[in-house]
């Protein structure tokens, strides 16, 4: 009988001792945060630039910069880094990121020295912009790719394009309004898109100034949901979301007047046109932001 006490005993301290062994084992094993850039060392030049983090666990973070330039708005894991002038004119700027020191992880950091590339610049002017259908125009493009060589890409508003020609003609063959995208891209695959919306009338169909000038756009940037809140007298009848390469993204039925919601959530992040058109048949194109 004492013996089996004994034995006992002694497998409850046995027990006793694991157990306390691994309570300490898992609460010991606390995931410390480890920050990375993510953003290429390489980026094309332009007045403000994205620049992105990975970050393991939840952590607050701070950017920083060696040079003299300036950081923008800050989400969580981006943010936006204004280079100086004399960073553009270097060429190079570096900056780096850490997480806040706790009690029980130590800082994590990464810095990294980026290459500004030359970025092309460019415009484009149309003769004519206007008249009966079929209306042929002639596109001139007036670029600086900072580059060598470079390509050129337009879209012309109707679902046509034309690759390569810096200085294309168009023949338009219905009434309406036509947004006009010149993309072009130089050697270093830096790019610039210059978009003139409702550039080329052709017919009777307009853009009644009274509309353009009471219909807003709000969020804008927008995320899952943008209301468009158009004039009291007149009616929208439809909406069209495309994208720069003059592509329908989105298209929605609207026949009310006031405001009309437009759901954007499965939209990527970037720039877009929203065309709206009125029971009279005016169309009025806004500037979309997705984020």
């Amino acid at each position: 009988m004492e013996i089996n006490i004994k034995l006992k005993r002694e497998n409850m301290k046995t027990l006793l001792l694991f157990t306390l062994l691994f309570i300490f084992t898992v609460t010991s094993a606390v995931a410390c945060p480890v920050v990375s850039i993510t953003t290429p060392d390489e980026v094309c030049e332009a007045d403000s630039l994205l620049l992105s983090a990975d970050l393991t666990e939840a952590a607050t973070l701070v950017w920083f910069t060696e040079g003299d330039g300036t950081f923008g708005n800050a989400g969580l894991t981006e943010i936006i880094y204004i280079p100086s002038l004399t960073e553009r004119q270097n060429g190079t700027f570096r900056v780096g990121v850490y997480t806040e020191h706790s009690d029980t992880c130590q800082v994590s950091s990464d810095t990294v020295t980026f290459t500004i590339l030359p970025a092309p610049d460019g415009s484009f002017s149309a003769s004519p912009t206007s008249g009966d259908a079929p209306l042929s125009v002639d596109f001139t493009s007036n670029v600086n790719m900072g580059t060598d060589t470079g390509t050129y890409v337009w879209y012309f508003g109707d679902g046509d394009s034309s690759l390569n020609i810096e200085h294309p003609s168009k023949i338009y063959q219905v009434d309406g309004s036509y947004t006009v995208t010149l993309r072009i891209t130089n050697e270093e695959m830096c790019t610039d898109t210059i978009v003139r919306e409702n550039y080329i009338q052709v017919g009777p169909v307009g853009i009644s100034e009274i509309n353009e000038s009471q219909i807003r756009v709000f969020p804008n940037p927008a995320q899952d949901a943008v209301w468009i809140r158009g004039s009291e007298s007149q009616e929208i009848s439809q909406l069209r979301v495309l994208n720069m390469h003059g592509q329908i993204m989105l298209e929605q039925t609207a026949g009310t007047v006031g405001d009309v919601q437009l759901n954007v959530g499965n939209l990527p992040r970037g720039i877009f046109i929203l065309n709206l058109t009125m029971n009279n048949g005016d169309i009025v194109s806004k500037r979309l932001f997705i984020e």
